[in-house]
């Protein structure tokens, strides 16, 4: 029953998820294509847009016949097994674009996970090229090593 009910309000929603930490090996693994993905870094100044902080709770209390029921708080919760992806979300309406705009002054970094196909890593160091801004561009394991090749 209580799937009929959050069924209808979870296709209202378009959820962007991202996390304090660029460094959560269990981030990269799962989200991260295994390290063959990248991370994007940005200005923690204001929000992109309406960000919600994941609380974590084993025991969370939901009213799906109050008045309340139509507003998406539901979205902020997970089980406390999920508390080290230290995660933000971001809500826009279902059917909106696909993608988040934002300041380019913002992104400050992209972090290339250390499996990341060669093409895919030469086509972002162009990219951040040709931005009139700098942009660090730095590998996983740069990072750890402490070695932070700026390009």
């Amino acid at each position: 029953m209580l799937k009929s009910i959050l069924d209808p309000l979870l296709q209202r929603f378009r959820v962007y998820s991202l996390s304090k930490q660029w460094n959560n090996p269990h981030l990269w693994r799962k989200y991260g294509g295994d390290h063959a993905g990248y991370c994007l870094e940005f200005r923690n100044e204001k929000p992109l847009g309406p960000m919600f902080e994941v609380r974590y709770d084993d025991n969370v209390a939901l009213d799906v016949t109050g008045p309340e029921r139509d507003e998406p708080y539901f979205l902020f919760y997970k089980t406390r097994r999920w508390t080290h992806e230290k995660e933000v979300r971001m809500i826009g309406p279902q059917g909106s674009d696909n993608s988040v705009r934002f300041d380019p002054l913002r992104l400050t970094r992209v972090i290339l996970g250390r499996d990341i196909e060669r093409t895919a890593a030469t086509r972002i160091h162009e990219w951040a090229g040709l931005r009139k801004l700098p942009l660090a561009v730095v590998s996983e394991d740069d990072i750890h090593s402490d070695v932070l090749p700026v390009r």
